[in-house]
This record gives structure tokens, C-alpha cells and sequence, in this order.
């Protein structure tokens, strides 16, 4: 930093406390650009509604809020560093706890904003808030002269002793966790939405000034931004979502009780000034995959038309227009049973799905299905009860791992039928093989409108892998494998052959 300019200059520090007396935190990010980053500030519309978001929270009047908006867009310089310093030239008592996936992100930005406050520019500016001699020198956790303090953990760590009237968690996922393997992926999910709800929900300094705020890019459809949307849904905690796509979407434009955004052409970019049409279309390239593009760039963790499997890939039997505006007659089908079975029985459990499928020629029409988190003999029960409702149903597909051997071990004597299957590969690469049967229209579904079931398997299907669950989808490729593969295809000709 240039002390001999500031000595120069004295009238610099006034000019600027009176800009950010005046602009607020927008102020604070136009003043302190200088001393944060090298290159020049590039302004921009996004830049003034996430300050007003920011400062709404520090008026208390919104107490939850979530930022989604893609990386390289400020969002930790202006929410993790520049928001508390300016927050501390109007409230320097305030009490911050920071965190991250990584402690070393939340110590980067916890060491900008010391410095900053250490600096002589700070000092010609508000020398009425500085850091105590006998302050504590880590970027860990630092007090102010006026009680105020910041204190930066992970997610996942503690907060011993410390009680904050703001928390925020920036960037709680590491994107790469939730590419692993789907159980994997939920455990990492599940583990930060844990810590949120539990660990860090107590660390309140002051009941009615107490705000949380959520910075983040969408990875997954129920990471913590998702978790939380759904929580508010469920028990009534009011989250505000900032959401800022990389291209604009009109269908899911974004309208909160304090700004909105601005765009109003289908695909205009964000911050063109910056990112601009060969900018973005380089990172979508090296996102690689339509799926990491919807999340990570346009802030929603499904594409608009699924993912492996397509939204109108999937047809309906029995509605006007159809290909089949009549189901065919069920004695012209061969019908089977597709069965993943769990039975924990806890509302956190995976959930027990059993199918009934037709097939003739290269078609295959979905006829019934049940679903439910049950305990072992409540899943042998609807086991039964769908064995006797469909009886032509001859074979019984379940999948041989989990809780499949003990279904079968405690039926075979009762219903014949049962054969175990043993999955090859992982879920999206068996998805993927039924992928050309989806696309080429050979998958059919009972109408959404009479079977509400419906919903929930289109929804897990065409939001894999970041769907919250995925029974429906394990069961359906169990079902669509052999005539994806043409094996059955070829056992369906022969059997039509010998009716």
C-alpha cells in the first residue's frame, strides 16, 4: 500500500468515509477495490442488489438469505470480506462466524479483511475501529476495540464459545464431493446440512439480531441451499434466494422483497462486461456436461430438460395424441415386476419401490407402482398385495444386494417368479443404457394427472443424479435393461411367436 500517497492526499480518507457514509456498502466496494484486488473495478448491476440484499440483512429486515450466483462473480470478496468491513464502520460491536468447506477459504478472506483493517489506508479512513494490540495475530479469529469480532471455521468444525449475530457459510460443498458416487455424494450433503441445522444454529449472540446468510453455487438438488428451501417450506423458517443465472431464464426469473433481477432477454449473460459470450461459452466447455453447467452456471441443479433422461422423452398411454391412446390389452404384453427394496423404515431412509411393467415389441409401458419407506415385514405385505393384483406378472426382477436375499429368502417358498438380479455397473451407467429407449419413445407412463405416483418417478428420472432420491430410477433400469440390451426384445418375439 502507498503511504506516501495517503500522506499526500489526507483529503482521500474523507472522500471516501463520506462515500461509504453516503452509498453504503456499495460505497465500501467502490473505495476499497484498490486495496483488495490489482486490476480495475469493472461495475455491474448484480454488484448493487447483492449490497442491498446484504445491507437488508444488517437492518435486520431480512434474517435468512440465500445467495446463488455462479463463481468469479465477487460473491466471497464482496460477502466475506467487503460486507463485515463495512458493517463495521456502522456497527463495529458486530460478531461474525464465517465458514466454508475449507477452513482455508474462510482464513483467505478472514486475512484480507486484517489486513485491510491493519492497513494505514484503514487507519486515514476509521481510525475509530482497529484491532487491540494484544489482539489474537491469527486470521482464525480476530476482536476489534469495540467488542466486535470475526471468527472462521469449516463446515463440520466448531465454534466453542463463540456466539455470533450474523453466520455465514460461503461455498459449503466442495463441487467435487458431490461427483463421487451417489451415497458418497449424500453423505457429504447430509453431513453440512447437519452442521447448519444443528451445530452452528445455537452459536446466537442475540435472539432478535440474529441473521444467517447462505452464499453458494447450486451442485445438487438438495445440498444446502435446496435443504434449506425445503425446510422453510416444511416449518415455516423464511429464507430469502437471491438466484442469478449465467444466462437468464424468463420461466424462473428472480423477484425478492428487496431487488430483482434485472435481465429481460432469454439467455442474456450476467456480467457481459466481464464474461462475455466466447468467456461463458469457454467455461460451459470446460464444465464438460450439461449437468455441471445447469448447477454450477445457471444456479439450478437439473438441466431445464433432465439430465441423462429428457422431461418429453417420456410419453403417456391413454391420453389424446398418443401413440397409444389405448393401453393395449394387457394379454397381448408380457408383464413383470421390477422390485429395490430397503427397509430401515426411517423417514431418512431410501425408499422400497415395486413396478409392474408391459412389454411388447420394442415397447415398454409402465402399469403400476408403490413406494414407501417401510420396515422389513411391511415390505414383504406390499410385496404380496402387488404379486396378487398383478398374477400374470410371472417374473419378479429384485435387485441382489441390500435388502433384496432376505426378500426373496422369506418368499420363494410363498411366490414363485423371484429372480435376483445383480446390478452391472453404476446407476448412471445403467440409466444411460435405457437412455435410447427414452429418446427413441419406446418408454410409456399411465397419466400424471390420474396416477399422482407419477410425478415422483419422472421427477427422480429426469433429475438424476442430483435428485434427492433415486429408487425409482434403480428400479425402472432393472426393468429396461434386458430390452435395452435386446435380450428381451428377442424372448418377446419368440413368446409372440408361440401365443
Amino acid at each position: 500500500m502507498n503511504l506516501a500517497a495517503i500522506e499526500a492526499f489526507p483529503e482521500d480518507g474523507e472522500i471516501d468515509r463520506e462515500l461509504v457514509k453516503k452509498q453504503g456498502l456499495k460505497g465500501m466496494v467502490e473505495c476499497s477495490w484498490g486495496q483488495l484486488e490489482p486490476g480495475p473495478f469493472i461495475d455491474n448491476w448484480h454488484i448493487q442488489e447483492i449490497c442491498d440484499h446484504l445491507e437488508a440483512v444488517t437492518a435486520g429486515e431480512i434474517k435468512r438469505l440465500i445467495i446463488n450466483i455462479p463463481p468469479g462473480f465477487m460473491k466471497s470478496l464482496l460477502v466475506s470480506v467487503m460486507w463485515p468491513l463495512w458493517v463495521w464502520t456502522v456497527d463495529p460491536g458486530h460478531k461474525w462466524i464465517y465458514a466454508s468447506y475449507d477452513a482455508g477459504l474462510s482464513l483467505r478472506d478472514a486475512r484480507k479483511m486484517r489486513n485491510i483493517i491493519e492497513s494505514t489506508w484503514w487507519r486515514a479512513r476509521w481510525p475509530e475501529v482497529r484491532l487491540p494490540i494484544q489482539s489474537s495475530r491469527s486470521a482464525k479469529e480476530f476482536d476489534n476495540n469495540h467488542g466486535g469480532f470475526r471468527f472462521s471455521t469449516s463446515v463440520a468444525g466448531g465454534a466453542t464459545g463463540r456466539h455470533s449475530h450474523t453466520q455465514v457459510v460461503d461455498d459449503p460443498h466442495k463441487p467435487l464431493d458431490l461427483e463421487d458416487s451417489i451415497g458418497e455424494s449424500r453423505k457429504a450433503i447430509e453431513s453440512a446440512v447437519a452442521w447448519w441445522t444443528g451445530t452452528m444454529s445455537n452459536r446466537i449472540a442475540d435472539p432478535n439480531r440474529f441473521a444467517r446468510v447462505i452464499v453458494m453455487q447450486r451442485l445438487h438438488e438438495n445440498d444446502l441451499t435446496g435443504a434449506m428451501l425445503e425446510k422453510m417450506q416444511e416449518d415455516g423458517e423464511q429464507y430469502e434466494q437471491l438466484r442469478l443465472p449465467m444466462r437468464f431464464e424468463p420461466k424462473t426469473h428472480c423477484v425478492t422483497s428487496v431487488g430483482l433481477d434485472h435481465r429481460t432477454q432469454d439467455g442474456e449473460l450476467l456480467w457481459k462486461n466481464r464474461f462475455d459470450e466466447p468467456a461463458v461459452i469457454s467455461l460451459e466447455k470446460g464444465l464438460q456436461s450439461t449437468r455441471n453447467i445447469s448447477s454450477q452456471l445457471q444456479q439450478r441443479p437439473s438441466p431445464a430438460g433432465g439430465n441423462i433422461i429428457k422431461t418429453e422423452w417420456i410419453k403417456e398411454y391413454g391420453v389424446p395424441g398418443s401413440r397409444f391412446e389405448k393401453l393395449p390389452h394387457l394379454s397381448s404384453m408380457r408383464l413383470e415386476q421390477s422390485w429395490d427394496c430397503t427397509f430401515k423404515g426411517k423417514d431418512t431412509s431410501d425408499y422400497v419401490v415395486g413396478q409392474v411393467w408391459g412389454f411388447i415389441d420394442q415397447y415398454a409401458f409402465l402399469l403400476d407402482q408403490v413406494r414407501g419407506q417401510w420396515s422389513f415385514l411391511k415390505t414383504i405385505r406390499e410385496f404380496e398385495v402387488l404379486c396378487s393384483k398383478w398374477p400374470t406378472a410371472w417374473v419378479k426382477r429384485v435387485e441382489d444386494k441390500a435388502n433384496g436375499p432376505a426378500v426373496q429368502s422369506a418368499l420363494e417358498q410363498k411366490i414363485p417368479g423371484i429372480e435376483m438380479v445383480n446390478p452391472e455397473g453404476g446407476k448412471g451407467v445403467r440409466l444411460e443404457a435405457c437412455e435410447g429407449l427414452f429418446e427413441g419413445g419406446c418408454v410409456y407412463f399411465p397419466p400424471e394427472n390420474l396416477h399422482p405416483w407419477v410425478k415422483i418417478t419422472k421427477h427422480e428420472l429426469t433429475n438424476f443424479p442430483t435428485a434427492a432420491h433415486d429408487d425409482c430410477v434403480d428400479t425402472t433400469s432393472q426393468a429396461l435393461l434386458p430390452l435395452a440390451k435386446g435380450d428381451r426384445l428377442q424372448e418377446l418375439r419368440a413368446a409372440m411367436a408361440n401365443m
